[in-house]
Order: structure tokens, then C-alpha cells, then sequence
């Protein structure tokens, strides 16, 4: 027992050490819209990166046979130095208890992820701001952020500009507002430019994030989209 968890603890050391090397290597994502290479890639975003969860649970699983075979030589010892036998099952236990808790904060993850939730590194009153700090945008609305998967993150909202604004025009303060939005780590942006004569930006509240009902559609409103 003592020979056999000494071996696997060595090659699950070993495979930890090649999964944490192997990821500091790995490249930072980019999005490209056609702008510049060089300026793109100056504009990194500033918060860091959260980890990706794929690799996490492979290395929470090398985590949890280390850990399984640490307790196996404790308790094999234990079982040599003073005959307690039940400490290999109280070994058992301690690990499992641990191996729940980190698989609980993956899975918790994971759904997060999967309903679209706002990721935790991203407050939408920081991405309004840095929207606003367009001159040409007036006012933000319906503004949702979520992960596509760990570390891509996706946004989709109106901004209100002056109803004189060209489709060229427009064309270029979406762009700018894309590099804009680099830097607080959102790396794909759908952004729907209108007027304040909008009809539907007329119903608006001053809320930024939009109220979703199940009520049906009269008039202007979306469907199952209510304001």
C-alpha cells in the first residue's frame, strides 16, 4: 500500500507540474474586427483573466489522486507505526469532504456560465461609464454581459446617439466603443446605435438593464420584452 501510493503520488506530481507549466504558456485571446494588429494587441484588458474552467477540473481531478494518495501514505504509515486501522478510512473521508468542495465551486461555475450570468470580474455600471465617456453617446440601455465560455466575454446593448448620426458615422463609434470595451476584458461586442426619437427608446426607463416580463407584445414592444 505505502510502495504503491508513493508511486502515484510522484506521477500525479509530475502531471500537475506539466498542467500549471503548460498553462502559463498558453495565449492571451484577441478579437479582431479588422482594426490594426499593433492596436489591438496594445489594448489588453486591465482586470485579470478568470481561469479556464476546463482546465481547472482537469487539474482539481490530478488534485484529488495526489490527495488520495498522500492520505494513503499517512494512513499506511499510521497503520505500520501504531496498528490504527480505521485511519485509512478517516483518510478517505477528510478527501472526499475536499474533493466535494472544490467540484462544488466548478460546477457553480458552470452553471453561472451556462444561465448567462454577468461574469464576476465585470460590473455593468464600469461598462457604462467607460461608454460614456464617448461624447457622442448619449445614454446606455439594455445592457447585458456574459461568458461564452471562461475568459470570452460577450455584451449587447443600445446607446443613444444624435438622430443626425450617419451610417458611416455610426459604423465608427461602434468601432471605437469595441476597443473601448478590450480594455475591461469584453472581447465581442453587439451594440445597436439609435436616436432619442427611437420609438422603443421613447418607452424606456432610465434603467440600464432592461426588465424582462412574460407579458405579450402591443404596440412597440418585443416579444416577452417589456419596458
Amino acid at each position: 500500500m505505502l510502495i504503491v501510493a508513493t508511486i502515484g503520488m510522484l506521477i500525479n506530481i509530475l502531471v500537475a507540474w506539466l498542467m500549471h507549466r503548460g498553462s502559463q504558456g498558453g495565449e492571451p485571446h484577441s478579437h479582431n474586427h479588422g482594426t490594426d494588429d499593433a492596436k489591438v494587441a496594445e489594448q489588453k484588458p486591465n482586470n485579470e483573466e478568470p481561469v479556464n474552467l476546463n482546465m481547472q477540473s482537469a487539474y482539481l481531478h490530478v488534485l484529488s489522486d495526489l490527495l488520495g494518495s498522500v492520505a494513503a501514505i499517512i494512513a499506511a504509515l499510521l497503520m505500520m507505526g501504531f496498528g490504527w486501522v480505521w485511519a485509512d478510512a478517516v483518510a478517505s473521508v477528510i478527501v472526499a469532504v475536499l474533493i466535494l468542495i472544490s467540484g462544488y465551486r466548478v460546477v457553480r461555475d458552470s452553471v453561472h456560465i451556462l444561465m448567462e450570468g454577468t461574469p464576476a470580474n465585470i460590473s455593468l455600471v464600469d461598462v457604462e461609464q467607460k461608454l460614456l465617456e464617448d461624447s457622442q453617446v448619449q445614454k446606455v440601455h439594455d445592457l447585458h454581459v456574459w461568458s461564452i465560455t471562461s475568459g470570452l466575454n460577450a455584451l449587447s446593448c443600445h446607446v443613444v446617439v444624435d438622430g443626425e448620426m450617419s451610417i458611416h458615422e455610426s459604423n465608427i463609434l461602434i468601432t471605437s466603443l469595441e476597443q473601448r470595451l478590450l480594455e475591461l476584458g469584453i472581447h465581442h461586442a453587439t451594440i445597436q446605435v439609435e436616436s432619442s426619437s427611437h420609438p422603443q427608446n421613447i418607452a424606456h426607463s432610465d434603467a440600464l438593464v432592461c426588465d424582462i416580463s412574460g407579458q405579450l407584445p402591443d404596440g412597440n414592444s418585443h416579444i416577452g420584452h417589456n419596458h
